[in-house]
């Protein structure tokens, strides 16, 4: 699916392109794609060749294309293949790739790997780590000229979530409203799925909504590229650290595959190469953490679930 710039007069070129998501329960919110152009390939070799990764889907495709595919490839030569990345554009599609095992290694966000556990045992095989920490936050942010000074000012102005399946860019949200009892629907005068943490760095930036909810990581790597963007927008409150979106698998991918895919991407950063790569994702390096790391977003989808 390729989408194509559209032409909004705002500081980017934008195609806002109107859809119905569910936001996990019944309500419709609409989807507001922002991306340039959506980068999806499909595998050419023959599976025992090469190795097939999916790129973060909290990234915009092209974004996450461009970030990702110089590094897999580079890991899956490590191992003696050749290496092919795909890019979706929802956070379910991603994990369904994986689930079905139509890709052998996903960049999951931590949410969606939370679902992927429970659903067919994901296995992390390594997580990021950015800033000298394996966690990462949630950031509110709005416009620099919003009056808007905290997030309780938020009431009755409009909001955009990343995607349903999002843990700081819609569990984290959804989350601190519900411990107040009020909802996202009653909250907010209106609500979007831009399905993407830098699409919703832009629809703040640009004015199309008052505020949104993104990874404070990724705001931080928008802002560095697109300067510009800094005297537009400005964080008003951030939440506690919570584990980082890993690199997952099937458990029933190879055993010995998957030891060595480990060891290929805890290497990365030991030699040029693999650390330049690194740099251009945003990353110093790869870790390993356990499952447990999890549990508090375990928890605030089961108390989400129950209100």
């Amino acid at each position: 699916m390729v989408y194509y710039k559209g032409m909004v007069p705002r500081p980017w070129s934008l195609l806002l392109i109107l859809g119905l998501a569910g936001c996990g329960k019944d309500e419709a919110i609409p989807t507001v794609i922002l991306s340039d152009k959506a980068v999806v390939e499909k595998p050419a070799l023959p599976r025992g060749e090469e190795l097939r990764f999916s790129a973060p889907a909290r990234l915009s495709p092209k974004k996450a294309y461009s970030e990702y595919q110089a590094l897999f490839s580079h890991v899956a030569r490590s191992l003696g293949k050749r290496g092919h990345t795909v890019t979706r554009e929802t956070y379910a599609e991603s994990l369904s790739l994986l689930e079905h095992r139509e890709i052998d290694v996903a960049y999951l966000c931590a949410a969606s790997y939370v679902i992927g556990k429970s659903k067919f045992g994901a296995e992390i095989l390594a997580v990021p780590v950015v800033k000298g920490r394996a966690a990462d936050a949630s950031c509110l942010i709005v416009h620099k000229e919003s009056p808007v000074m905290r997030w309780e000012d938020l009431k009755g102005r409009s909001f955009a979530f990343t995607d349903p399946d999002s843990n700081a860019g819609w569990l984290v949200p959804v989350d601190l409203l519900a411990s107040k009892g009020v909802s996202p629907q009653v909250f907010f005068s209106k609500t979007i799925y831009t399905r993407a943490h830098d699409n919703s760095v832009k629809a703040v930036a640009s004015g199309l909504v008052d505020a949104a909810a993104i990874h404070c990581n990724v705001l931080d790597e928008v802002l560095e590229e697109a300067p510009s963007a800094a005297s537009r927008v400005r964080v008003v409150w951030k939440s506690a650290h919570f584990a980082m979106p890993p690199i997952a698998v099937h458990p029933g991918l190879d055993p010995a595959l998957k030891a060595r895919l480990r060891e290929a991407f805890l290497a990365l950063h030991r030699a040029p190469e693999g650390a330049r790569l690194l740099r251009k994702a945003g990353i110093e390096r790869f870790t390993v953490i356990d499952d447990s790391a999890y549990e508090p977003i375990r928890r605030m989808r089961a108390a989400v679930d129950r209100r």
